[in-house]
């Protein structure tokens, strides 16, 4: 998920869209306020959190009055506290002739789903949600052209060979999950240059 926001953030147009892209990490309401408000270039030190809100409202139609609509990117946000949430919901409200000025799109690790569906969920936040999207780990022929990709990118020439069952093992030992099969590749040619071998099977994996 957090490569496809860093493509997301390559291909958006502009000249349409103001993006601001935040990598939760408990981050406190007021913090992300604050954090809102430096993207928009309305930051001030020392702020209350209504002159915030206040100042994040001018900053949005500030960026609506250019043509274009804001595009907050929150991304580990199962990590955000419940009322850090509820900020980004009143966030939503700020419109102009009918229309919002700030979409916000989410991302997180499956306990963030649960957050929205599970019992005590947020529900008004939910009831803003107009798409919502679970990415599934890579079905095992996904593998071998992922790591094609990711191998070629850093000069890989075809040494070492990897076997077919060794992309089954890769897939086997990371369940499909692209962070969990970066790791365990990358401890596997570890190994495979420590021992000097040239040749990568499911034997070496395991």
């Amino acid at each position: 998920k957090t490569t496809l926001v860093g493509h997301l953030l390559e291909k958006i147009d502009r000249d349409r869209l103001h993006a601001i892209s935040i990598a939760s990490t408990q981050i406190e309401p007021d913090d992300l306020l604050r954090i809102v408000a430096t993207g928009l270039d309305v930051a001030q030190p020392g702020a209350t959190k209504a002159d915030l809100l206040a100042a994040i409202e001018r900053g949005l139609h500030a960026v609506a009055r250019t043509g274009r609509r804001t595009l907050l990117i929150v991304d580990e946000a199962q990590a955000l506290p419940a009322k850090a949430l509820e900020e980004l919901r009143l966030l939503s409200n700020i419109s102009a002739g009918g229309h919002a000025l700030l979409q916000i799109f989410l991302l997180g690790q499956p306990e963030f789903r649960e957050l929205l569906e599970g019992p005590g969920r947020l529900e008004q936040l939910r009831q803003r949600v107009i798409a919502l999207h679970h990415l599934d780990p890579m079905g095992v022929d996904e593998v071998e052209p992922y790591m094609a990709h990711r191998l070629a990118l850093v000069g890989w020439n075809g040494s070492p060979r990897f076997t077919g069952d060794a992309f089954d093992a890769l897939h086997r030992g990371s369940s499909g999950v692209p962070r969990l099969l970066n790791q365990l590749a990358n401890r596997v040619l570890l190994h495979g240059s420590i021992e000097r071998i040239d040749t990568i099977d499911a034997a070496v994996v395991e």
